[in-house]
């Protein structure tokens, strides 16, 4: 291998993971190539979602609690970590606090959800104990609070609800994340950025890795010192080629989601999740911007391939369908409108897909199913190849510090 200080590094993949992976080795010294399939950073996945910084909330049916643990594990370290890597470019805008609303329905009822969070809560305030740790730049001194119905805001219709949960969960706009970490990359001398570049596989090659790819239907090899893996829909199918398999069934998913701009009713409306099944979520990011997803009508495509179909790719990119998206946007509308009331009036700003990549057969109505757990999120390497499955946006700057702290051979979380 190279001389460390002259290591050359590539990270496949530029979601806020590998964004993060590509930011801290360079500011360790490393020079890093960094290859992403999309036209730009952050362009896919890390912008299509609500942007919840987890605590844990939602994965009440994961009992071991191992799944909200390392969602609060994430969740605790994302500001701070985000902080160093972006410096001025971080300007994050946050929503308001979740309410989460339990389903008339809901696999879980209320009463086994309040012993869950008052578990999860415990957790949570003996890991404010270090000084270091804080979420989204506070300190919470309570992670829930059940409403009593005269507390229930007056926009939901209470009817729908066996009961309702004041959170101290936040989300952050994905955009404006999105739009401070290339920022950031832009800004790093030592990152090399190449965009429109697919992988197609990663061989050992004399001292080091080689990497071959096509972009705009030529081929590319990239040759580094060592690789890591950040892909997300592509992720298991690139390990494929270095003889890495990921025992489990493992599911991609299709979900469309809106962003709207929400009547003036609803300006100080609460963002709210539905637990616990197939329902979804409203942000609100102030200013009358908002965030929809209800998952009966936005779940266009299930796969259990190694990775997606091809033509996912023009979906989750600036072109889904049209006659699909009306009817996502319909129905979505219809859907929350039942139990969030003057929601059909909100005025449509955009429509945007991604894929979701967990482990799991069956859909998340059913209690058996793999997808209520995050737990198996991790770090695999094999000398100097490395592949990272972090579970949700809320772990990717955890994750990507702890492969570097790895990789360096010291802590980069200063």
């Amino acid at each position: 291998m190279t001389d460390k200080a002259r290591e050359h590094i590539i990270v496949i993949g530029a979601g806020l993971l590998g964004s993060c992976m590509a930011l801290e080795l360079a500011r360790a010294g490393k020079r890093v190539t960094l290859l992403e399939k999309a036209l730009r950073p952050m362009k896919r996945a890390s912008s299509a979602g609500e942007g919840k910084l987890h605590l844990g909330l939602v994965y009440a049916n994961d009992p071991s609690l191992k799944t909200a643990e390392v969602m609060m594990d994430g969740a605790l370290s994302f500001s701070r970590i985000l902080t160093r890597l972006l410096g001025n470019h971080w300007k994050p805008v946050y929503s308001s606090p979740f309410v989460y609303a339990v389903a008339q329905d809901s696999l879980l009822d209320a009463q086994t959800l309040e012993t869950f969070y008052t578990e999860l809560e415990k957790r949570f305030l003996n890991r404010l104990k270090d000084r270091d740790a804080c979420y989204l730049g506070t300190r919470p001194t309570n992670l829930f609070r059940r409403l009593r119905p005269s507390e229930f805001p007056a926009h939901l219709n209470r009817d729908c609800f066996q009961a309702l949960f004041q959170t101290s969960e936040l989300a952050l706009a994905p955009e404006m994340l999105a739009e401070s970490t290339r920022a950031a990359l832009l800004s790093q001398p030592r990152i090399e950025l190449h965009s429109g570049v697919r992988v197609r596989s990663v061989s050992e090659h004399q001292s080091g890795y080689l990497v071959e790819a096509e972009q705009a239907g030529q081929r590319l090899n990239f040759q580094a010192d060592q690789i890591i893996n950040c892909s997300w829909e592509r992720r298991m199918a690139i390990d494929q080629t270095m003889g890495i398999t990921h025992p489990g069934s493992w599911l991609h998913r299709l979900k469309y989601s809106l962003n709207v701009l929400l009547p003036p009713a609803l300006k100080n409306g609460p963002s709210v999740t539905m637990v616990l099944g197939r329902y979804g979520d409203v942000v609100n990011r102030g200013n009358l911007q908002g965030y929809l997803s209800w998952y009966p009508s936005g779940l266009r495509g299930w796969s259990n391939a190694i990775e997606p179909p091809e033509h996912w790719d023009l979906i989750t990119g600036d072109t889904p369908p049209l006659e699909e998206s009306r009817e996502v946007i319909h129905q979505t509308l219809s859907s929350i409108n039942a139990w969030y009331p003057s929601m059909e009036q909100a005025r449509i700003q955009n429509i945007k897909a991604g894929t979701i990549v967990a482990q799991g057969t069956s859909d998340v109505n059913d209690p058996a199913s793999g997808l209520h757990d995050r737990a198996m999120a991790s770090i695999t390497s094999v000398k100097g190849y490395h592949s990272i499955y972090q579970g949700k946006l809320t772990t990717s700057p955890y994750f990507a510090n702890l492969l570097a702290q790895k990789i360096i051979g010291k802590s980069s979380d200063a």
